[in-house]
C-alpha cells in the first residue's frame, strides 16, 4: 500500500479487507463500493412523570459492511498473472456456504514506515451475497456482512500489517 493518507480521504484509498493468515489481509477484488456501518439500539424510557419528553436509554450496539463490485472468478493482475492474495466472488460464495465467521478490516491499508492509517476490524458472518446479469450488461455482485461481536478502531502496524490487492 502506499503512504498514509493526508486531508480528505479519496474513496478508492479505502477498501474492505479479509483477514488471511497472521496480520495479512486480503482485498475483496474487484469491488465498486463499499459501506461500514455502526448502529446502536435505543430503549424508549419514557414516562408520564417527564410530561411526555422523549427519554431514552442505550441499548445494544452492532455493525455491518457490505460491498458491490464485478463478478470475476478468477483474480487476475494487469499483466494477467493470477494474484492468491486477494478475494474473489467464489471465496465469498464459499465462506457464505460455510457460514465461516471472517475477520474484517475497514481501511485503507496505507502506511509508508513512519505513521500509518487507521483501520476498524471485527468478526462477522455474510449475511446475504447475491450476483446479477442484465443482457448487455456487466455480471455484478452484492454481499452483505452482519457483526459477530465488537469493532476495534486499531492503527495499522508497520512492517507487520500486509494487505494484498490485485496489482
Amino acid at each position: 500500500m502506499g503512504v498514509k493518507t493526508a486531508g480528505v480521504l479519496h474513496s478508492n484509498a479505502i477498501g474492505i479487507y479479509v483477514l488471511s493468515s497472521a496480520n495479512t489481509y486480503d482485498a475483496i477484488a474487484y469491488s465498486t463500493s463499499g459501506s461500514l456501518e455502526l448502529s446502536r439500539e435505543t430503549i424508549d424510557a419514557t414516562t408520564k412523570d417527564n410530561d411526555g419528553a422523549k427519554t431514552i436509554i442505550l441499548g445494544g450496539e452492532g455493525w455491518s459492511m457490505s460491498c458491490d463490485g464485478v463478478v470475476n472468478y478468477s483474480a487476475l493482475n494487469q499483466d494477467g498473472s493470477v494474484n492468491t492474495g486477494v478475494d474473489t466472488t467464489l471465496d465469498l460464495f464459499d465462506a457464505w456456504k460455510a457460514k465461516t465467521e471472517l475477520t474484517l478490516a475497514w481501511t485503507s491499508g496505507a502506511s509508508d514506515g513512519t505513521d500509518a492509517d487507521y483501520m476498524y476490524t471485527g468478526k462477522a458472518f455474510i449475511s446475504s451475497y447475491s450476483e446479477s446479469a442484465g443482457v448487455n450488461d456487466v455480471a455484478t455482485y452484492s454481499c452483505s456482512f452482519e457483526s459477530n461481536g465488537d469493532i476495534t478502531k486499531t492503527v495499522i502496524t508497520n512492517g507487520t500489517d500486509t494487505f494484498n490487492e490485485l496489482t
